[in-house]
């Protein structure tokens, strides 16, 4: 099973790496993408009954990110 720690490194990732280095987008798009993961963590550690620091990539399925869209 994959660690919180593996789903903090993946959104590392995808914030410097892929948006902010391969992408280049501006500071807002950055701030943006930040709110709605915020959100969306906030929703799905909620749903799944656990803090946001105990969440692991594998809580956040597909039928997690419809959920989330639909509310």
């Amino acid at each position: 099973m994959k660690t919180n720690n593996d789903l903090n490194l993946y959104l590392r990732s995808f914030f410097l790496d892929y948006l902010g280095t391969q992408r280049g987008v501006s500071r807002h798009t950055l701030l943006s993408y930040r709110d709605v993961i915020k959100l969306f963590l906030q929703f799905a550690a909620r749903k799944r009954g656990k803090d946001v620091t105990r969440l692991t990539i594998e809580m956040l399925d597909a039928s997690m990110v419809l959920a989330f869209l639909e509310h």
